[in-house]
């Protein structure tokens, strides 16, 4: 019964940290998605993608989670890379006022 809740918990967290990375990507204007993800709710990789003027820009959000710790990067999967830095910023920022970072 233990080892259900810490997993239910886990699970939850994981959602919340997923859910929030997407909310961020839109809020900047950015069309994201969850692409793959893993049964024991500690690996995601959201697709991201937005166009600037005539060009597509588009990346992979990479995130971990394990032990309480979130780790995140992002990838650029186009050409240009334009916006990707600012939109890391962004899921920072969104993230740790959600109190799901530890800084």
């Amino acid at each position: 019964m233990v080892k259900e809740d810490k997993n239910s918990q886990k699970k939850k967290s994981y959602n919340s940290i997923v859910k929030t990375i997407i909310i961020a990507c839109k809020a900047k204007g950015w069309r994201a998605y969850l692409e793959n993800q893993d049964k024991d709710y500690e690996l995601a990789t959201i697709y991201v993608s937005k166009i600037f003027d005539l060009n597509e820009v588009t990346g992979t959000v990479s995130v971990t989670f394990s032990n309480d710790q979130v780790g995140y990067s992002i990838q650029s999967t186009s050409f240009h890379s334009y916006g990707l830095k600012d939109l890391l910023g962004a899921i920072s920022v969104k993230l740790k006022s959600a109190g799901l970072t530890r800084d």
